[in-house]
């Protein structure tokens, strides 16, 4: 098996994912920030492993908090 091909593959499809998220009927932020966590599944972005989870964890509550200012009774 190639590896070369192997991980061609699984980059591609990490980024075909992050651009095929359905945004539609969410505000411009909250959109967004989806967009910004999805990436930061890209391998290809070079940081640490410790960097890489506190963006997750940022953009985790940011989106949480989006969420929470947008939910009405």
């Amino acid at each position: 098996m190639n590896t070369h091909n192997v991980k061609t593959a699984a980059s591609e499809s990490s980024k075909t994912w992050v651009e095929q998220i359905n945004t539609r009927n969410i505000s411009p932020r909250l959109a967004e920030e989806m967009r910004f966590l999805a990436s930061l599944c890209d391998k290809e972005k070079r940081m640490l492993h410790s960097e890489r989870l506190e963006l997750i964890d940022g953009a985790g509550h940011h989106i949480a908090a989006l969420v929470c200012r947008s939910v009405t009774d």
